[in-house]
């Protein structure tokens, strides 16, 4: 992983400093736990972005099934429901 030294203006200094007291506790870089907070806002973000994206009945292509009726409805459940 590539690294960087920024400059970030404009943040709370009251969350900062509670930020930098949480990562004094758990004795870790905070530079490291600023990547982790920005990892897991952007996984957020993405999670949200995919609830958001509507299927359309256009969207549904056939699929082509192995003879026989194996496990048919679960399939159709997996596929309905996600």
């Amino acid at each position: 992983m590539i690294t960087m030294n920024i400059s970030i203006r404009d943040v709370s200094s009251q969350i900062f400093q509670k930020f930098k007291e949480e990562v004094a506790k758990e004795r870790i870089k905070t530079g490291y736990a600023i990547s982790e907070a920005l990892s897991e806002w952007l996984n957020k973000k993405s999670k949200e972005e995919k609830k958001k994206k509507k299927v359309s009945l256009l969207d549904v292509k056939p699929i082509k099934l192995k003879k026989g009726p194996y496990n048919i409805s679960e399939r159709v459940d997996e596929f309905v429901y996600g």
